[in-house]
């Protein structure tokens, strides 16, 4: 969190090889250009926080970086599947780059947008914890979550989570890819997906888009 701080809108924040384990939230802005380079942020069995990795605000002293900022290959993992938080969070953007996103095992969703507009998604895989869906709390978490407007989202997947990609409004989604594996009925069956995808509001567009494998979440009261 200091380090990207320091840098501000003006310096890349470079993570390195190697596997940075935390307990809250790594935080950054609208503008905050990050590269993952091989590095991956873990979260710990002790994490508290909305989400492992957190978009926390615009920086209203940054008048002309609006839009400039980027996420680049973004590794998150939530240790032993057991982090009850979103793995990356945007609380309020414009117009950022989200470029080859991976969340393994985050209990709320792998990404959430909270504010803003104008995210472009694209190259990600978000899989859902390896845990009994009859174990979750809240056994329709979506995945992917947008709940603003303007957004491009394309080429990725989502796995196993009980919705595969949520979206309000004129979003646009291309070759988006939600899966999950079959419920059988058992008390430990995993990664259930009862709806791929779902548009709480109008105008959103799906072209290329793979409904696969969606299931009866309740069958036989998993």
């Amino acid at each position: 969190n200091a380090a990207i701080a320091f840098a501000g809108q003006y310096y890349e924040i470079v993570i390195p090889n190697g596997e940075f384990f935390v307990n809250k939230p790594v935080t950054f802005k609208n503008h905050s250009k990050i590269r993952f380079e091989g590095g991956a942020i873990v979260a710990n069995s002790t994490f508290v926080g909305e989400a492992v990795l957190y978009c926390d605000s615009l920086d209203s002293s940054n008048s002309q970086g609006y839009g400039s900022g980027y996420l680049l290959h973004p590794y998150i993992k939530a240790l032993d599947d057991n982090v009850d938080a979103i793995g990356l969070c945007l609380e309020y953007i414009k117009n950022f780059d989200v470029t080859g996103l991976t969340t393994l095992g985050c209990i709320k969703g792998g990404f959430r947008q909270k504010r803003g507009y104008g995210l472009q998604l694209t190259k990600f895989d978000i899989t859902a914890p390896v845990v009994a869906t009859a174990t979750l709390s809240d056994k329709l978490v979506a995945g992917l979550r947008i709940d603003t407007t303007d957004a491009e989202v394309s080429m990725g997947a989502v796995e196993g989570y009980g919705i595969g990609v949520r979206t309000y409004a004129t979003n646009n989604f291309t070759h988006v890819h939600c899966w999950g594996l079959p419920n059988y009925g058992n008390a430990g069956d995993k990664l259930i997906m009862a709806y791929p995808f779902v548009s709480t509001e109008k105008d959103n567009t799906f072209i290329g888009c793979y409904a696969d494998s969606p299931d009866l979440l309740d069958y036989n009261g998993v």
